[in-house]
């Protein structure tokens, strides 16, 4: 991000697409909020007080399960996790594979290993995919998943 000084103040240029993305995060939220604190100007502190924050009803969004747009990603990585412990769990059962010839054994064993990788990435890729929306709309990841194994 290149910032350089005007004579008007100060130009922003965004060099990425995430880049204008925090930034247009940024201002949205500055222009939501109404100002704090002291206000300064040429002649000094100015004591003026700051005009009141309005109160916001609450939206349909806020009201919505568990105040989180994320929800329905977050059941289906849940869901993920239950079929991919269930699955390790028959894949890395090694007394199924007894009674198999080796061939049988080997291949049962490799489509069910296949399986947990699949499922594993789709687990983790879930986690990303939630952060990333809620990076693009807060700026900050979401707070439900601090861990990576947190649905």
């Amino acid at each position: 991000m290149k910032i350089t000084q005007t004579k008007n103040g100060w130009l922003v240029e965004p060099e990425t697409v995430s880049e204008k993305a925090h930034l247009r995060y940024l201002l949205t939220a500055l222009a939501a909020h109404a100002p704090q604190g002291t206000l300064l100007t040429d002649s000094g502190p100015s004591h003026a007080a700051a005009p009141a924050s309005r109160a916001e009803a609450p939206t349909r969004e806020s009201l919505a399960h568990g105040s989180s747009p994320y929800w329905f990603l977050r059941i289906v990585r849940g869901v993920v996790a239950f079929f991919l412990i269930g699955r390790a769990a028959e894949t890395f059962n090694f007394q199924r594979y007894q009674h198999m010839n080796q061939t049988e054994a080997m291949a049962g064993f490799m489509i069910g290993f296949v399986a947990v990788v699949i499922l594993s990435l789709f687990f983790w890729g879930l986690k990303s995919l939630i952060d990333f929306l809620h990076i693009r709309k807060h700026g900050c990841p979401h707070p439900g998943l601090t861990k990576w194994w947190n649905l």
